[in-house]
């Protein structure tokens, strides 16, 4: 079971990060407080990090060639991490943006 969950983490992140790039990117309304831009810029440095890094490795996964040894369980597990790590920093960006 706790293979299936880490399995789809990276890409339920990866949906997450592309669904809040936008308005992300469009900001919070409002006058920014010193707490609050560091939590914009926390959250968007997390989510273009993590997207560029996605992109890599789905990159890399498919073109690696079928007769050497398979790098994608590597890359795999790569992913997982850096999706368990940006699960964090993006809450950590959501409590500076929403407490004010």
């Amino acid at each position: 079971m706790l293979k299936i969950v880490l399995k789809f983490i990276p890409y339920l992140v990866a949906l997450l990060c592309g669904l809040l790039i936008i308005p992300w990117v469009l900001g919070v309304p409002g006058n920014f407080t010193p707490r609050t831009q560091l939590g914009w810029t926390t959250g968007l440095i997390a989510m273009v990090v993590y997207l560029v890094l996605y992109q890599i490795a789905k990159s890399t996964a498919k073109f690696s060639s079928p007769n050497k040894t398979k790098p994608g369980t590597k890359i795999d597990s790569l992913l997982v991490i850096a999706a368990c790590c940006v699960l964090p920093v993006m809450a950590f960006a959501a409590v500076l943006l929403v407490c004010e």
